[in-house]
């Protein structure tokens, strides 16, 4: 029989678990070993994914037959994910403190504080030269090949980190979890995890990612465009930030036609920051097309990653008021 408390159902009770779990991530989140932790729903779908990608998507199969194979991948995993948030919040409805368990579900779908860690340990490596250990730090974190990146390339990848993850890990997740709870934040985690590591526009993975690709961009078309904008006014407090830039860029990237997680929030960045991010990448020894966002320098350094971080920690603030007041109010109407 539930014991949890009265409030459970309402909008109180997201706020509260909200609160908690964005708490809890920035206090631990950097921290070894809790990291690992909070990021295993994001890392066990990746794996699954280019575990099943090895052996669905072979190059001998037509492109119909890999798009298939890649939409059943999509259709088994999502499904799956969002049968586990509705078990697990059913399990928290039957704990008296069934809300710290349910905080510690949805801190592992945010993340503030793991980027500002990625960045600062990259930042420090790019400060003493040690460009392999840089390259490790990006290649454990991003999908495309870093082996070659040069310094520049490292720093970019760097701020290019802080921006799609203010979406996907912030402003994406809430937005989901206050509209469908546990089911709905494993799903978005799940979905932009599967883009990530499928959706690359390369031959081997544009028909195999197709659907990945299109989930993500339906799951993000609302945070996306939130995000930019939150983006652009935490440049209004962000030193040497350029707000009417960062406008401008989140226009810049939403017609580069690239995912809206990129688009929207990179677009901001670099028009803020007066960098020129993404372009082309490498997949699997093959090169991806991509589109350059911004029109600024594509020689980023550290001192570009250090004021991303700022930006990212002041938007991240502007973020998170409103998103959790959304919580507390969105179930009373």
């Amino acid at each position: 029989m539930p014991v949890s408390p009265d409030w459970f159902y309402g909008s109180d009770y997201l706020f509260v678990v909200l609160c908690a779990a964005l708490a809890l991530e920035f206090l631990v989140g950097g921290l070894p070993g809790f990291s690992q932790i909070l990021s295993l729903p994001r890392s066990v779908s990746v794996f699954l994914a280019h575990r099943a990608g090895r052996r669905l998507n072979r190059q001998n199969r037509s492109n119909r037959n890999r798009r298939v194979r890649g939409a059943l991948l999509v259709l088994t995993m999502l499904p799956l994910a969002a049968i586990f948030g509705l078990y697990a919040a059913d399990f928290c409805r039957t704990l008296a403190d069934g809300w710290i368990v349910e905080a510690v579900f949805v801190a592992m779908c945010v993340g503030l504080q793991r980027p500002l860690m990625n960045a600062s340990a990259l930042r420090r490596a790019l400060a003493r030269k040690s460009m392999e250990r840089a390259r490790d730090i990006l290649g454990r974190i991003v999908e495309y090949e870093t082996d070659n990146i040069d310094e520049h390339g490292l720093a970019r990848g760097s701020v290019e980190i802080f921006a799609v993850r203010f979406c996907d890990g912030l402003v994406g997740p809430v937005f989901w979890y206050v509209i469908a709870g546990l089911p709905g934040i494993f799903v978005y985690c799940v979905t932009t995890a599967l883009a990530d590591a499928l959706a690359h526009p390369t031959e081997k993975h544009v028909a195999f990612g197709g659907v990945a690709g299109a989930l993500d961009r339906l799951l993000n078309f609302i945070p996306a465009p939130l995000t930019g904008m939150l983006i652009v006014a935490g440049t209004l407090f962000a030193p040497t930030a350029r707000p009417i830039a960062a406008m401008r860029g989140i226009f810049g990237g939403a017609a580069s036609g690239q995912s809206p997680r990129a688009a929207w929030t990179q677009g901001a960045v670099a028009g803020a920051l007066g960098l020129s991010l993404s372009g082309p990448r490498r997949h699997d020894g093959a090169v991806a097309p991509g589109a350059w966002i911004g029109d600024g320098r594509a020689r980023a350094n550290t001192t570009d990653i250090a004021r991303a971080m700022w930006l990212y920690l002041i938007a991240g603030f502007l973020g998170v008021v409103p998103l959790v007041l959304l919580a507390l109010f969105v179930h009373r109407f």
